[in-house]
C-alpha cells in the first residue's frame, strides 16, 4: 500500500483535532513527493520509510496524549520566526525529537566553523535504536513551469519564484549532506558511523497532465491560472505556515481567509473550497 494512503485511512490522524499536532503528524508520516528514479536524484539518500513506519506504529499513544493537552507544543512553537513554513516545520520536528522517548536529540542547528569560516549548519542529529542519524529537513511546494522540460528539476518553481527543486537538490547534495564528514563534526560525535539523510516533504503542483516516474503521483496537486477561475466565491486563502495537514483535508483551516485577486501580488497562492483539495492560483505573469 502507498505510504500516503496509509495516512488517509490512518485511525490516529483521523482522531487528531489540534492543528499543530496534525501538522506534526503529516510532517512525519506523509509521503516524500519525489523518489530516486532520476539521474540527479539517484545518489540522494532520502530518509528511510521503514524508520518512519516504525515511529508511526509506536507513536499512537504519544499523539493522542499530545492532542488532548497541546499546550506544551503550542508554547514551544510560539516564536515569531515560526510563522515561516521552514522554521515551523523544523520546530515541529525538534519538539518531536525532544519528547518522543525512543529518540534522543543530540544536536540541532549546529554551526560548523573551520578556521573561523562558517561552512554551514546541520539541521538535526538524533540517536534512535543505537543509530546516529543526521537529518537535513525541507518542506517544499513546487509548481511546474510547463513551458520547459518537466524532467528538468529547475522547471519546478516555488510559489514566489525564489527557488526551485533543482537548486534545492544541488544544495543538499553539494553542501548540506557532506557537512557531516567534516573534522569538526567528527570531534563532536562519539560514533564513527553516522547515517545522513534528506528529510523531504511537500507536494508538487501541475497545470496539465504529466508523466514523470521520479514523482510520487499521490503527492501531485493542481494549479490554475487566474483567468481559468470562473468564480472565486467561496475560495479560501490558506495562509502559511499552515499548509501541511490541510493537504489531506477537505475543509479550510481556521487560519484561512477569503481569497481575492488582490492576494495575487508577487506569488502564487494556495486556496481551497470546502469539499475539494487545496490548489494554487497563479497570476498571469507567473513565473516572474
Amino acid at each position: 500500500m502507498d505510504f500516503r494512503k496509509k495516512i488517509l485511512i490512518d485511525e490516529t490522524f483521523e482522531k487528531l483535532k489540534d492543528r499543530n499536532v496534525k501538522d506534526l503528524y503529516w510532517l512525519l508520516f506523509s509521503g516524500c513527493p519525489i523518489n530516486q528514479n532520476h539521474p540527479v536524484l539517484e545518489k540522494i539518500p532520502f530518509f528511510p520509510e521503514d524508520i518512519l513506519e516504525d515511529w508511526r506504529l509506536g507513536s499512537s499513544e504519544y499523539f493522542m496524549k499530545l492532542d488532548q493537552k497541546p499546550g506544551e507544543l503550542r508554547h514551544f512553537l510560539d516564536r515569531p520566526k515560526n510563522k515561516r513554513l521552514g522554521f515551523y516545520a523544523e520546530a515541529l520536528l525538534s519538539f518531536f525529537f525532544q519528547t518522543f522517548s525512543p529518540i534522543e536529540l543530540l544536536l540541532q542547528n549546529y554551526q560548523i566553523i573551520d578556521n573561523k569560516k562558517t561552512l554551514g549548519e546541520v539541521d538535526f542529529i538524533i540517536k534512535w535504536n543505537n543509530r546516529v542519524i543526521h537529518i537535513e529537513c525541507a518542506v517544499k511546494f513546487y509548481l511546474c513551469n510547463h513551458s520547459k522540460d518537466v524532467n528538468d528539476l529547475h522547471s519546478w518553481i516555488g510559489p514566489a519564484c525564489k527557488d526551485d527543486l533543482g537548486r534545492k537538490i544541488e544544495k543538499v547534495k553539494e553542501q548540506q549532506l557532506p557537512m557531516i564528514h567534516s573534522s569538526k563534526m567528527s570531534s563532536e560525535l562519539s560514533s564513527d558511523e553516522v547515517e545522513s539523510y534528506l528529510f523531504l516533504k511537500g507536494k508538487l503542483f501541475v497545470n496539465q497532465e504529466i508523466s514523470c516516474d521520479w514523482i510520487n503521483n499521490e503527492m501531485i496537486g493542481k494549479y490554475n491560472m487566474l483567468n481559468e477561475i470562473n468564480n472565486s466565491d467561496g475560495l479560501h486563502l490558506l495562509t502559511k505556515p499552515y499548509w501541511m495537514s490541510i493537504m489531506i483535508e477537505k475543509t479550510p483551516s481556521d487560519q484561512s481567509t477569503f481569497f481575492s485577486e488582490e492576494n495575487l501580488r508577487k506569488r502564487a497562492e494556495l486556496v481551497m473550497k470546502t469539499g475539494s483539495n487545496p490548489f494554487f492560483i497563479v497570476p498571469k505573469n507567473w513565473p516572474f
